[in-house]
């Protein structure tokens, strides 16, 4: 426990370092600026896509890079002789990433709300999005040893994670098989605290819940083993 709280507190000091937080407080005031000059109504319906889609994944790259330029300064090796496991490693970086994202996400959702919001369901929705998309962002990176490689993979998964959700919160996309999307509940549960008429049904946030954990863990295993295979 106070290993993962130490390394918790690491990961903090290297956003710092890394301007990740002035970065977040940067992003969080434009669009806290932006969203209070709009007609409530209209800030209403734009702020689910600008928490869902950038508020939400503003660490999926940052997470990409950070892990790269590790291995590349050996820091990945070190780790490897020492009693901190790849789960615990990927855990702290998981959870400094999206305290990021909730960080950017509150003002936001403040300022779309107005006073009429529902806090519960949209902080929640985005957490869920942004440890999912960082941990296939992990499992992902794992296999690549530079930042060119990781990309040309990364939309491949991205797209239907990203953009089914955004076509049925637009209202492109209605039918239920969209569920299989895990990422659509999380973007409907952020949808739902502007809109009490949204409804996301239990067995689809269920699942979603099961899949950050089924990547999870995909992400811990493949990246031990990728580390052990190339000796960081």
């Amino acid at each position: 426990m106070r290993r993962g709280r130490n390394l918790l507190a690491l990961e903090l000091r290297l956003e710092s370092r890394y301007g990740l937080h002035a970065v977040g407080v940067g992003l969080a005031a434009l669009w806290t600026l932006l969203l209070l000059a709009m007609p409530a109504e209209a800030a209403r319906i734009v702020t689910p896509f600008v928490l869902f889609a950038d508020s939400a994944t503003v660490g999926v790259f940052l997470l990409a890079a950070m892990v790269l330029f590790e291995r590349d300064e050996r820091v990945l090796p070190a780790m490897l002789v020492t009693p901190v496991t790849s789960g615990e490693y990927l855990a702290a970086k998981v959870t400094a990433l999206t305290g990021l994202a909730l960080l950017i996400a509150a003002p936001v959702a403040a300022a779309g709300g107005r006073l009429d919001l529902r806090p519960g369901p949209v902080l929640a929705g985005v957490t869920l999005t942004a440890a999912l998309l960082l941990a296939c962002c992990l499992a992902l990176v794992a296999r690549h040893h530079s930042i060119t490689s990781f990309l040309s993979v990364a939309p491949w998964p991205l797209i239907p994670l990203l953009g089914v959700p955004l076509a049925r919160l637009a209202g492109l996309f209605d039918h239920p098989g969209a569920y299989l999307i895990p990422t659509v509940a999380a973007a409907e549960l952020i949808a739902s605290g502007f809109d009490p008429a949204v409804g996301v049904p239990a067995t689809a946030s269920g699942y979603l819940v099961a899949c950050v954990a089924a990547a999870g863990i995909m992400a811990a295993r493949r990246f031990s083993a990728t580390m052990r295979a190339r000796g960081g």
